[in-house]
């Protein structure tokens, strides 16, 4: 908010470099290429409540992450992946406390890493996996692997998922 009311239009440059260090030094996105060719991507918070969903919340920071990252490194393209959505809960959360999978906002997050890797977020292009697991704090892991790897990687890595 202060980027926008103080920088927006008056100081465009100050503004775009404010606003990335929002993305890297407060938000904390982080994207690593594994295997050659599977990304991970981590997201500091969880998801949003599905019923608490604010147009934007990912999208524009995700975003913004992404097109930086580009400058420096090109971004793979996939024809199809499986989309694979950890929702790391902080392990003073109870059992009884976690959301259901079904609870989360998926879709900005979806749409957005289609805009940048897929030709489409339709079910050609995108297959979902979905889990939650207990950890020391809140975050979002994010991988996209190509569906031919799917199953290798559920294999290698997956399955530390389901423990």
């Amino acid at each position: 908010k202060v980027a926008n009311d103080c920088f927006g239009e008056k100081n465009p440059l100050l503004y775009e470099r404010m606003y990335d260090a929002l993305a890297h030094d407060c938000y904390h996105f982080s994207i690593a290429i594994q295997s050659g060719d599977i990304i991970r991507i981590t997201l500091p918070c969880l998801l949003p409540r599905y019923k608490d969903n604010h147009k934007n919340i990912i999208t524009e920071p995700l975003s913004h992450f992404l097109r930086e990252y580009q400058k420096g490194a090109k971004l793979p393209q996939y024809k199809s992946v499986v989309m694979v959505v950890i929702n790391h809960v902080s392990g003073t959360t109870t059992q009884d406390k976690i959301r259901d999978n079904d609870n989360y906002e998926y879709k900005q997050l979806v749409n957005t890493l289609a805009f940048w890797f897929l030709p489409d977020d339709d079910y050609q292009s995108c297959k979902m996996f979905n889990a939650s697991i207990i950890s020391e704090t809140d975050y979002t892991e994010v991988f996209l692997v190509p569906q031919e790897k799917f199953a290798d990687w559920f294999a290698k890595t997956g399955m530390k998922i389901m423990c």
